[in-house]
């Protein structure tokens, strides 16, 4: 008895700040940028890490990509760099079964009963939401909030647009590194459209179309689509990995436990008498 409920203890004491990702995107993980169709960079473009297509990749002038460009075929501007060419890239239809497999494994968390529209300055707590629609314009933001460990994901079953001036905030330590924004097939609404705004978050879509404005702010992003993304933005920033891991909550309060059932064993028995 003594011994099942020692383990229980450890267990539980694993389980404490161990919030792994629902779904997972390791197969992702070196790209900022990816699609299954075709990614068209407009000048000046800078990625700070790698960029996938199965189909076709054009640089305007002046891009730079700090990774590896993949792709059956580039199409590359004046001036445009490319930090790691030659590296071995993903054969075949690679980044669309990728893209489909990660969007359908969000889809999953999608709650139509519960949908509702933001078009309006709104905060939410980490977790996962269904929206109808997602339309913000210029002066209004969507803030998702939470710790590092602590995952959203966001299904988007409508119209998915922001203004020039409009924002998605990431707080409290959450990143892009589990908050995902997941496109749902919609034959009506057929892409997602940003300009002048400022955007966090891992974006996921298995056949919208990304048109990406000029003057946007992508600090802590990634754009995955099996659509074709048309980018003419200047810096798209993916920050990855966090340095403190959840797992390591956990393994702490595993010690402390452990260490009170071990002082509770050994502690002397002392008698009294009246």
């Amino acid at each position: 008895m003594k011994k099942s409920i020692f383990f229980g203890l450890i267990l539980t004491a694993l389980s404490f700040g161990v919030k792994a990702a629902p779904i997972s995107v390791s197969g992702l993980d070196d790209f900022v940028m990816a699609s299954g169709s075709s990614i068209g960079l407009g000048a000046e473009a800078h990625l700070y890490s790698s960029v996938g297509s199965d189909f076709y990749i054009s640089m305007g002038s002046g891009v730079v990509v700090e990774g590896a460009a993949c792709a059956p075929a580039l199409g590359i501007g004046a001036g445009a760099v490319i930090k790691q060419p030659g590296t071995t890239c993903p054969a075949g239809n690679y980044f669309k079964a990728q893209i489909a497999q990660i969007s359908q494994q969000a889809s999953g968390w999608a709650d139509a009963s519960a949908a509702f529209d933001v078009t309006n300055t709104t905060a939410l707590a980490a977790g996962n939401y269904t929206l109808s629609s997602l339309h913000l314009d210029a002066g209004e933001s969507l803030t998702i909030s939470g710790n590092a460990s602590d995952v959203a994901i966001i299904n988007i079953t409508g119209l998915a647009k922001l203004g020039s001036g409009a924002a998605i905030y990431l707080k409290g330590g959450i990143s892009a590194q589990t908050v995902f924004f997941n496109f749902i097939d919609n034959a009506v609404a057929r892409s997602f459209e940003f300009g002048g705004a400022e955007l966090s978050g891992t974006f996921l879509s298995s056949s919208r179309d990304y048109i990406m404005g000029d003057g946007a702010t992508l600090q802590d992003s990634r754009f995955f689509t099996n659509g074709a993304i048309v980018a003419n933005v200047q810096d798209v920033i993916y920050r990855g990995v966090t340095e403190v891991s959840a797992p390591a909550t956990g393994l702490l309060a595993l010690t402390g436990v452990v260490g009170l059932l071990m002082r509770r064993r050994i502690k002397p028995q002392v008698s009294y008498s009246l």
